[in-house]
């Protein structure tokens, strides 16, 4: 546990740090004047719980510049030190995490040993976790599993008990499996994490635990059970909008709806996908709008071009009833660009096959290719176009 200087003079920065609204927060924080507080330990604390707000909203840049100003105020308090090692290297592991990720594993290793001489072993749970993550990004997973069990032993243990990394332990190890397409067993160490998020209602975690879990369901083609955890999921995320996964859960709904046949449903979560995505961060949001071009491509062609042009007519209109959204391009790029090229394109489906043509009327290639509609997130069977006209969506989309 964080040693926590003397409640008058920390009770506005734990109301803050606990805060995960960005207005009251922001609020708390311009109230607080760190130059009042003495060059101590104490403001070294202090200052680590700033940095922690900054990564929290996930200014990662401002994070590490607050740390390290902290580690000037570590004086001969180990157990700070320590910490500040930790959240460091925390950061290193989701800023940049191909260049820092050494860095982070050399934070982390430092900080255990600080941690073994002084007895620190909640600290030493939460770095062999964070190193379970570090050797997961180098792909090491035999690594990081041993890591993330070295973790278990201690944040399970009755005198060092930490549910909360515990959870987390347990949630990685099932990303391991999922990512090793053992599905069963991640879907048993993913129950095991919703357990313990929700001795302190860690609606975050329970939301994103819920959500990998209705992915497994998904690829294990029981829709309405994925359906149904998937719902369940945004409940909690929708709880703090926490969007990254809030974002990801509305594509996995139009994924399910494309397979159910349920197009209805389809304008509502493709508008929430493209809304939760432009409050992450700028990359993440282009890389949805590619992602939304495809599904406009595979509705036109698994329905009509009038269904898709009325979904993305429908979107538009939502869009433009934000004012934050409106001073996003994306209505003028749908305009200029989606709503035309519907409008000019001409999808059928060739007769006697299942195979797709997007060009033109006398397109007559015999060759067919498998064209991947979600990119990344391919849960939906990819589209079986002709060589040619696979051709022509690789380079225009």
């Amino acid at each position: 546990m964080i040693r926590r200087p003397p409640r008058s003079t920390l009770f506005p920065y734990t109301t803050l740090f606990r805060s995960r609204d960005r207005t009251l927060s922001s609020i708390i924080l311009n109230e607080i004047d760190f130059e009042t507080i003495p060059n101590s330990t104490e403001k070294g604390w202090y200052l680590l719980r700033l940095g922690g707000f900054y990564r929290e909203f996930g200014d990662y840049p401002k994070a590490i510049q607050i740390f390290h100003e902290a580690l000037k105020y570590t004086y001969n308090d180990p157990k700070l030190l320590a910490s500040i090692q930790n959240n460091i290297g925390w950061v290193y592991l989701f800023h940049n995490p191909k260049e820092n990720v050494n860095e982070a594993i050399n934070l982390f290793e430092k900080s255990n040993k600080i941690c073994f001489e002084h007895n620190y072993l909640n600290i030493v749970g939460m770095n062999y976790n964070n190193l379970g993550i570090a050797f997961e990004r180098k792909n090491r997973y035999k690594i990081s599993k041993d890591y993330y069990l070295k973790s278990l032993k201690i944040t399970e243990s009755e005198t060092t008990r930490n549910p909360s990394v515990a959870g987390k332990s347990y949630r990685n190890l099932g990303l391991i499996h999922e990512e090793k397409k053992e599905f069963d067993q991640a879907i048993e160490l993913y129950g095991k994490a919703l357990k313990l998020y929700d001795e302190f209602y860690d609606t975050q975690s329970i939301g994103e635990t819920l959500f990998f879990i209705s992915k497994i369901l998904f690829i294990k083609k029981l829709i309405q059970e994925s359906l149904n955890t998937c719902l369940e999921a945004q409940k909690f995320l929708l709880d703090k909008k926490h969007g990254y996964y809030l974002s990801e859960t509305h594509l996995l709904l139009i994924e399910i709806f494309l397979k159910t046949n349920s197009p209805q449903y389809l304008a509502t979560h493709l508008f929430r996908l493209m809304e939760t995505s432009a409050y992450v961060d700028w990359n993440y949001h282009q890389f949805t709008v590619s992602r939304f071009i495809k599904i406009i491509d595979f509705i036109a062609i698994n329905y009509s071009k009038k269904v898709a042009l009325a979904i993305t007519s429908i979107v538009i209109q939502e869009w433009q009833k934000n004012e934050y959204l409106t001073q996003l391009p994306l209505v003028n790029f749908m305009e200029e660009n989606i709503i035309p090229e519907l409008s000019d394109s001409k999808y059928w489906i060739s007769k006697g096959s299942e195979t797709y043509h997007i060009i033109e009327s006398n397109c007559n290639a015999k060759k067919w290719t498998n064209v991947a509609i979600f990119g990344e997130c391919n849960l939906i069977d990819s589209l079986k176009l002709c060589k040619k006209c696979s051709n022509y969506m690789k380079k225009e989309r």
